[in-house]
């Protein structure tokens, strides 16, 4: 039976009997409060146990713990530990982190290129945010030449998916390039639009630089601005 649909006493019974998906489950409802009370401490035992037996979203989740400190003193190397095993197995959440992490040289040598790496390996997967900070890597031209082209072009793909921020920053971005090469742009972007998953984020949080981690939260307007010529 699937992890999900067992009732608590099931669900802690085969997560204490070291099911991976269970303890996962587990966590989740404690981190979550879902029919149990929110025990974030508790939580990450549960996350640790999972992911400790190479079950991805535990590993991802427990990357984004550490970098907040969720249920756990805050520890960026952990973080980075956590984020890096399920990134490199394709996580496109715990990608995107890793381009977070990079990208504030937060538990890691700060490295735009990397930053941009991680966040294409996640946008190219159809992560929302990760689309969103890709696209303003091409705007600040950090790790990457400066293109608002390119830069459209993922704010429009992470717009598509529902991202407020995003659409603005789209629309802003637009004003900034000529009609022709506004045109060849929104070609690409509906190549892509077809060619590319839809991997909508976690609600979650939002880093401090022109870099977010999850779909939540505001974003002041300095962050989204176009820099100045």
């Amino acid at each position: 039976m699937e992890s999900a649909k067992l009732s608590h006493d099931d669900l802690v019974k085969a997560a204490t009997g070291g099911s991976p998906d269970a303890q996962f489950e587990l966590a989740e409802r404690l981190f979550q409060g879902k029919n149990v009370s929110i025990n974030p401490t508790e939580a990450i035992k549960w996350y640790r146990m999972a992911a400790e037996q190479k079950h991805l979203e535990a590993q991802a989740a427990l990357g984004i713990r550490y970098a907040h400190g969720q249920g756990i003193p805050r520890d960026y190397v952990e973080s980075v530990k956590w984020s890096r095993l399920a990134a490199e197995r394709g996580h496109a959440g715990a990608q995107n982190c890793m381009g977070v992490r990079y990208a504030t040289g937060q538990g890691v040598e700060q490295n735009d290129g990397e930053a941009v790496r991680w966040y294409r390996m996640a946008a190219e997967q159809g992560h929302a945010v990760a689309q969103f900070n890709l696209a303003l890597m091409y705007i600040y031209g950090q790790g990457v030449e400066q293109n608002y082209q390119e830069a459209f072009v993922w704010f429009s793909l992470s717009a598509e998916q529902g991202d407020d921020f995003a659409k603005e920053s789209c629309e802003r971005t637009a004003e900034a390039i000529a009609p022709a090469d506004l045109e060849l742009a929104k070609q690409r972007v509906r190549i892509l639009k077809r060619a590319l998953p839809i991997k909508k984020a976690k609600k979650s949080f939002l880093r401090s630089k022109p870099t977010r981690e999850a779909s939540s939260g505001k974003i002041s307007p300095n962050q989204t601005s176009l820099p100045s010529a």
